[in-house]
């Protein structure tokens, strides 16, 4: 997201770049030179080179590169990012003129992987200057653009702009134009197919299988989107999503009546009438979610600090904490523990990060009473809490009990 952000500070502005040239890297996988990584990255050349040709297995033999990556290479994150981050200065440098005079030409870059963008305040200069640094840029270290993919727009024109999987275009209203960032149309189509399909593999299924299966869909979707004007797209989704439930109940029960059907499985909750909802076998009831009741909240871009100095260490610690509290999740009792826990795992006193598992630990065991209260839960991840589970130790029981995790 901070990509976007970036983009919404570039853009935003009444003087801001009005053309803005979209471009992305062709077959960066499979093209970029060895040669160019072996003089320029500062490792070992020898460690390098066997990681670069080592090649891959394919059918019973191993394909040696001269060229490119391996598929699923390691370090490819990291070298393509050493290899492409100099492409901005690149770009300053390739500008005619003073400081003064750069800075009118209002040239911004943005870049997420192999994807980037470079605002202008005239076409000309991207023509002219911008586009011969990047060819130039590239071909030194064996790449050249996707040309079906790159092209040059202007914020207002139909359609705008898309960009990792929003469309961004300037609006006018009364008192001007205004910058709006949205899910891209493509976006929600390809989540309705994948809704549909979920839907057509769970023939049969019980009704609580659906909807955690559904949460999970519809909530990582709304994550990557809750930051931007979402709100139109988040009811499109949520009106498609009844449809393919009611469908769904129709076809299941083609014996009960509308009305009947009605009573079952929707409930009237925080003022709507039709929320498809089913109890667990613990009395607990579990409801589908409607992302139009997602708060649009604006992504804060990160500070440009390096996270592996100790002095930027508590930053990124309450960054990432807040991140993570900020996040929607298909049980609402997970956000509201990490606002308590302040995204913390109470045993090892580390992050909770989206990379690892999580667990949820009842503090009294539910076999001794203990109930799905949010007094009664931590968020664990799931190594600790399989080692508050299972141990036996003595010391660590102590500690735990102290810490309030066990009774």
């Amino acid at each position: 997201m901070d990509a976007i952000g970036y983009l919404f500070t570039a853009l935003s502005q009444k003087n801001s770049a009005r053309f803005i040239f979209v471009g992305e890297i062709s077959k960066i996988f499979n093209k970029i030179s060895h040669k160019w990584l072996l003089e320029n990255i500062p490792i070992n050349k020898k460690i390098l080179m066997e990681w670069l040709t080592c090649g891959h297995l394919f059918k019973g033999k191993i394909i040696k590169l001269n060229e490119g990556f391996s598929n699923g290479n390691r370090i490819y994150p990291l070298v393509v990012n050493i290899v492409l981050n100099s492409l901005s200065q690149a770009i300053k440098d390739g500008l005619p003129g003073n400081k003064t005079a750069k800075r009118e030409m209002k040239v911004n870059y943005v870049r997420f992987a192999d994807k980037f963008i470079v605002t202008a305040g005239k076409k000309e200069m991207i023509i002219n200057f911008i586009i011969p640094v990047i060819n130039k840029f590239l071909s030194e270290r064996g790449l050249t653009l996707n040309n079906y993919k790159t092209k040059i727009v202007e914020i207002s024109q139909k359609g705008g702009f898309n960009f990792l999987g929003f469309n961004i275009k300037k609006y006018k209203r009364l008192k001007g134009e205004v910058l709006i960032i949205k899910p891209m149309r493509e976006s929600i189509l390809n989540l309705f197919s994948i809704l549909r399909k979920s839907f057509k593999q769970m023939k049969g299924y019980p009704e609580l299988f659906i909807i955690k299966k559904i949460n999970n869909i519809l909530i990582e979707w709304a994550n990557y989107y809750k930051g931007v004007v979402s709100k139109k797209a988040f009811s499109k989704v949520d009106n498609y999503v009844f449809w393919l439930v009611w469908r769904f109940l129709l076809k299941k029960y083609p014996t009960l009546g509308l009305r009947e059907l009605r009573k079952k499985f929707f409930k009237k909750k925080g003022g709507k009438n039709w929320v498809f909802s089913v109890l667990t076998n613990t009395g607990m009831e579990i409801t589908l979610r409607r992302l139009s009741e997602i708060t649009i909240k604006r992504h804060i871009i990160c500070q440009p600090l390096n996270l592996y100095l100790p002095e930027n260490f508590k930053y990124f610690r309450e960054k990432i904490a807040k991140n993570l509290r900020d996040l929607e999740y298909s049980d609402p009792r997970i956000q509201k523990l990490l606002i308590k826990q302040k995204g913390i795992c109470l045993v090892c006193n580390e992050l909770l990060n989206l990379q690892e598992k999580w667990e949820v630990h009842h503090v009294k065991p539910k076999k001794l009473g203990g109930k799905n209260d949010i007094k009664n839960l931590i968020v664990l991840h799931q190594m600790c809490h399989s080692q508050v589970t299972h141990t036996k130790d003595p010391k660590l029981l102590a500690i735990f009990k102290k810490k309030g995790i066990i009774k």
